[in-house]
């Protein structure tokens, strides 16, 4: 499986999800002691660490963020053309179809 080439020399490993749930609890470095942390698509983390920490070792990302893809018309997003280009020190994990 890829994730244990990924994973081969951590013990801890913590899959953050967006939720406003986490921006109740300030468990940033909590999560920032964890060997790896998982995050999806654009969920940012800047503005947010004291809630969900600031480390990123792997982002796994769809075809729609990776191509920089537009949201729906309908949704009220304001997306940042160059998120993968700055995206550091962060392994990147592109699930398409």
């Amino acid at each position: 499986m890829i994730f244990d080439q990924i994973f081969k020399n951590s013990k801890k490993i913590a899959v953050v999800f967006s939720s406003n749930t986490l921006l109740k609890k300030n468990i940033g470095k909590f999560i920032d002691n964890f060997d790896e942390v998982i995050r999806f698509n654009r969920a940012p983390t800047l503005g947010y660490e004291k809630y969900i920490g600031r480390r990123t070792t792997l982002r796994v990302i769809n075809n729609g963020v990776f191509q920089n893809i537009m949201p729906h018309p309908n949704q009220d997003w304001t997306i940042d053309i160059n998120f993968i280009n700055k995206l550091k020190n962060t392994k990147i994990l592109v699930v398409s179809p």
